[in-house]
């Protein structure tokens, strides 16, 4: 912004402009002050001021005074009669240019006036209602307003404004200058200003306090590249169009008992590397983002702040080297969390309350996010208490999470290990703790808030490193699964949400498989919803219509995909869905199953698929489904052993009774080797381990059956058994004497 205010070659008009002078304060200046009265005795202010000497006052009497600038000599007083009487006015005529005198250390004071701007200008032109340079003048009960650049200019000056009204400014109400700058602002109403109410631009620091800003279009008090810090005391933003304070690139700033509240964006937005705020006893409340956001490398504290029932997050901590300590503050009511680190942000939470957030009390969200958690009080709040997710780690010690809708504490993520210590939940309504190994429900936030780079990322970490989780199946598959579940399918309602967000991932990310992948998933998921899932017999014809509509458009979007440098399983899975709705030939299936561990030998959907479509229901035989499941583990003996055959035989389980389960001719000597092989290398895999012991009952294997329920005891699955009752049933006759 100085650029604006250089010297050479730059012309600024002013109403007021304040030169510098030798301020001299002798007995014998005092002596012959005087007061220079305009209209009686001086018909302008021009004359008047022109005959002034340091130490007199020229005052001005009720009217408007249309002149050109007036130029304050040093140590004189310009005072008019009452500001709502006396205005001072310029006519600012397009294409000119007056030139501004400047001197060194001007002091004066300039009070009870109005201020204004008539006329165009040139709006590359930045014209100043009152331009202060190297001056320690007051200004004092004016109002300045409607000046078609800046409100007032503070460069390199230290300066007491006070009592002042700054009020539809072409720019911001008040801009500081210059490193030497320091100006004291106080009691001052600073609003509609087309900019932002108080700016600090290059350089300088100041105290700002007790001020209202209101109503700016961008900023309530904006400040950057400040020198020294910034003292901002007891001051009202409300209502900016942006954030009610803001600061950014290098600035730092000492913010005290401040109230934000129905900002644009957020209360307080520290942003950037090199910006740093220790922000205690301040309110920010109903602003439309955050109450408080660190954010992009900024760093501070924040301590005893009140941040209730803001759109979003109470707190937010985010971006790559973003580090804030968060002591003793009230988070209430937000619209997202109480406390929210994300993205690589690290930081302190102690002592802080975080009561009825429509999430959860604290969130850490995404890899290389590192908090420490400590005795804060997360109560009541619409998730969980404590939220781990995507990643994040660190250690949740001492923390009282009771009463939340979901869990006290939940790590929902296969990269978030916390460390948890004495910490005490009690009547949440779900559970205290909840552990999600491997499963990924988070990824489901992240499409409904469109984070569409976290979800990017996540995908190609899990093509990447072609990882499992502890139940042995593959991440990538657990990722498209929590992806595109439980919105498709059952609500169509839902298609044109669920298909607008993912038509804006596709489009913001062209070259990406992802976005692709989920609209081909929805169009199918939606398609059978159209159908039914009834024998062909029981299909409506509409049903018929729009189930092939859908397949077909599924279809296209998937022959898109494979055009794409990124190759991905999951495509081909999805084309041997339609494939297998369409009634298509057994050859073509084949070639697309060859494609797809083309991509990636052992992703288990591709196998699984292709072996549903294998049964005599789909036009298939119990014989072809055993040779596939035997050559299945040809193709992947060297790196599972017999695990394809078991995996392939207990996916079946549900699709036929269980009287019929034995007919469909797999054999149990292989089932029950593949099931050793799993779990030999994920002990944890229980769902391998009930169906292992389910299918053993089935298969009349007593001796198998009981040792295997001695190791599930009560802790059975129900993808495995799908009623309590089978458990139960065989779970006796295991343990029958006879």
């Amino acid at each position: 912004m100085s650029k604006y205010f250089k010297r050479a070659g730059f012309f600024l008009t002013a109403v007021i402009i304040v030169s510098s002078f030798v301020w001299r304060t002798g007995a014998a200046d005092l002596e012959t002050a005087s007061t220079l009265v305009v209209p009686d005795k001086y018909k302008t202010i021009h004359a008047a001021m022109n005959a002034a000497k340091a130490g007199d006052t020229v005052f001005v009497k009720a009217g408007v005074y249309q002149e050109p600038e007036i130029i304050l000599k040093d140590g004189v007083k310009l005072i008019g009669e009452a500001m709502d009487k006396v205005t001072l006015r310029i006519n600012i005529q397009k294409g000119r240019d007056v030139s501004v005198i400047l001197a060194d250390q001007p002091n004066g004071l300039i009070k009870n006036l109005t201020v204004e701007h008539i006329g165009k200008t040139n709006a590359k032109r930045r014209q100043v209602g009152i331009f202060i340079v190297d001056s320690s003048v007051e200004v004092v009960n004016c109002r300045i307003r409607k000046s078609v650049g800046y409100g007032v200019v503070v460069k390199n000056s230290r300066p007491i404004i006070r009592n002042c009204i700054f009020e539809s400014n072409g720019f911001s109400g008040i801009t500081i200058i210059g490193e030497r700058s320091f100006p004291s602002i106080q009691d001052c109403n600073i609003h509609s200003n087309q900019q932002n109410g108080i700016s600090f631009g290059s350089g300088g620091s100041g105290l700002i306090e007790n001020n209202t800003v209101e109503k700016n279009k961008w900023q309530g008090i904006y400040v950057k590249e400040a020198t020294e810090t910034v003292k901002l005391r007891k001051n009202h933003c409300r209502a900016n169009g942006h954030n009610g304070i803001y600061v950014t690139n290098g600035a730092k700033v000492d913010a005290q008992e401040n109230s934000c509240a129905d900002n644009g964006k957020s209360g307080i937005l520290i942003y950037k590397e090199g910006a740093e705020a220790s922000l205690r006893g301040n309110s920010c409340i109903e602003n439309r983002k955050n109450g408080i956001w660190f954010a992009e490398s900024a760093k501070g504290t924040a301590e005893n702040n009140t941040c209730e029932e803001n759109s979003k997050s109470g707190i937010l901590v985010t971006g790559k080297k973003t580090s804030a300590v968060l002591r003793n503050n009230k988070c209430l009511g937000n619209g997202s969390n109480g406390i929210f680190f994300r993205w690589k942000a690290t930081g302190v939470a102690e002592g802080n309350i975080c009561r009825k957030n429509i999430h959860n009390g604290i969130s850490a969200m995404y890899k290389g996010v590192t908090v420490e958690l400590k005795n804060n009080q997360c109560l009541a709040n619409g998730g969980s208490g404590i939220y781990f997710g995507g990643g994040a780690g660190g250690t949740a010690e001492g923390n009282i999470c009771s009463e939340n809708k979901w869990y006290g504490i939940s790590i929902a993520s296969v990269w978030s290990v916390p460390t948890l210590k004495n910490n005490r939940l009690s009547d949440n309504f779900r559970d205290n703790v909840y552990v999600e190994k491997g499963e990924f429900g988070a990824v489901r936030r992240l499409l409904v808030e469109e984070e569409f780079d976290e979800l990017e990322e996540i995908a190609a970490r899990l093509r990447a490193e072609k990882s499992r989780s502890y139940t042995s199946e593959w991440q990538l598959s657990y990722f498209y699964q929590y992806l595109g579940e439980r919105w498709t399918g059952h609500n169509p309602s839902k298609e044109d949400w669920l298909l607008g967000i993912l038509e804006r991932w596709r489009k913001e990310k062209p070259e990406s498989v992802t976005p692709l992948i989920m609209i081909a998933k929805a169009h199918i998921k939606f398609g059978w919803f159209a159908r039914g899932r009834g024998f062909a017999s029981t299909v409506t014809e509409e049903g018929w219509k729009v189930f092939h509509e859908k397949l077909q458009k599924a279809r296209k979007v998937l022959e898109e995909a494979e055009e794409l440098n990124t190759k991905d399983p999951e495509v081909y899975c999805l084309l041997l869905q339609i494939e297998q709705g369409e009634g298509n030939s057994n050859r073509k299936m084949n070639r697309l199953f060859e494609k797809g561990i083309a991509v990636k030998l052992g992703y288990r959907p591709l196998y699984r698929t292709r072996a549903y479509s294998l049964m005599p229901r789909w036009g298939g035989s119990k014989e072809e489904l055993e040779v596939f499941s035997r050559r299945s583990v040809e193709l992947t003996k060297e790196q599972e052993g017999e695990s394809l055959y078991a995996v392939i035989a207990t996916s079946m389980l549900g699709y036929v009774s269980n009287e019929d389960y034995p007919e469909l001719k797999f054999s149990y000597p292989r089932i029950k080797q593949g099931c050793i092989d799993i779990l030999e290398r994920y002990p944890e895999a229980d769902y391998y381990l009930n169906a292992y012991c389910f299918l053993a009952s089935l298969y009349g294997d007593k001796e198998t059956a009981k040792e295997l329920f001695d190791k599930i005891g009560d802790n059975w699955n129900w993808d495995a058994w799908s009623y309590h009752k089978y458990f139960t049933k065989y779970k006796s006759w295991a343990y029958e004497k006879n």
